[in-house]
């Protein structure tokens, strides 16, 4: 029932549309009897042709509907009088009267033909060699849009991944100082986003590595002190008429000098002798390797200056990488 009903609705439609293009033919032949247009067919075969022209606008004129005429005067505009740009109108309001006619295809094909023509016009008019010289000029532009949009486009992600790592690191700083503030305050040039610790142990061994490097330079620094005080006392011995020192100073200078030379031995004797690499392993730290293989923590500087092509910007050492150790 259903597919019955479907085949007559289709023969329905195909009946309707065949009856539309018999009363758009009968249209267009009783256009084409009118006598107006009969004397202007007249005049196109008869060579006759501004007559014609002027015969088929009288018939337009008087019924704006008639497509016929419009169609024969589109076409003696273009062929004879050269009027592309009125040619080019007469086949549109053809197409929009009769979009569906036998005529329509090559009406489109005129229009084509009408815009070429007018394209050359323009171009020669306003000191083009070509019309393909302008749609050259417009390909290069879109080239050069398309290209700037490109750089635009990479510019803006830099820019955000920019940000976005400017961000980690001023949350990475805000996060050291959380943690230094618990125990005491580093100095600042101590303290730098990428040797940042990652755990109060890390942050108080750093401190504790400051501490002792302040510890020897106090002591080194009252070393220099008394040899210096001694030396001037040699000086001013020298030249004083005072009488010679006693054995007690005499000593005493003596062992200033030889408690230097040890101390100036121990640390000599503290550099220990290390392989020239260091394979890591589980657990192990760059403060612990550094205190390991040089007997300071601060010793981790050089093997990250070393290995900064290996070793990452947190300072976190991988199990089975080889270190160089300098």
């Amino acid at each position: 029932m259903r597919r019955n009903l479907k085949v007559l609705m289709t023969l329905t439609a195909l009946m309707a549309l065949t009856a539309c293009d018999r009363a758009e033919r009968a249209d267009l032949r009783n256009e084409r009897t009118d006598r107006l247009y009969q004397s202007a067919m007249d005049d196109y075969r008869s060579g006759r042709i501004d007559a014609a022209v002027s015969g088929f606008e009288k018939v337009i004129r008087a019924d704006p509907a008639n497509a016929s005429a419009r169609f024969q005067l589109a076409c003696l505009l273009q062929d004879s009088k050269r009027d592309h740009l009125g040619a080019y109108f007469g086949y549109r309001e053809y197409l929009l009267q009769h979009p569906e006619s036998d005529k329509a295809p090559l009406a489109r094909d005129r229009m084509a033909k009408c815009e070429k023509e007018l394209a050359k016009m323009l171009a020669s008019k306003y000191g083009l060699s070509a019309a393909d010289g302008l749609m050259k000029e417009l390909e290069v532009s879109h080239r050069e849009l398309k290209a700037v949009t490109q750089r635009a486009a990479a510019a803006e992600s830099d820019l955000a991944k920019m940000r976005t790592r400017l961000s980690a690191l001023l949350a990475e700083r805000t996060r050291l100082i959380e943690i230094v503030k618990g125990e005491a305050a580093p100095k600042a040039e101590e303290v730098a986003v990428t040797t940042a610790p990652t755990s109060v142990k890390e942050a108080k061994d750093l401190l504790d590595e400051l501490d002792e490097d302040e510890t020897d330079r106090v002591k080194m620094s009252k070393d220099v002190a008394l040899l210096r005080g001694e030396e001037d006392g040699e000086k001013e011995d020298s030249s004083s008429l005072l009488p010679t020192q006693t054995p007690e100073d005499v000593a005493r200078r003596e062992a200033a000098r030889a408690a230097a030379a040890a101390e100036k031995a121990r640390r000599a004797a503290a550099v220990p002798k290390h392989p020239p690499t260091y394979i890591v392993e589980d657990g192990d730290t760059l403060y612990g390797v550094a205190r390991r293989f040089y007997g300071r923590k601060s010793a981790w500087k050089l093997i990250k200056e070393a290995n900064k092509t290996l070793i990452p910007a947190d300072n976190r050492l991988r199990a089975g990488d080889t270190l160089k150790l300098p």
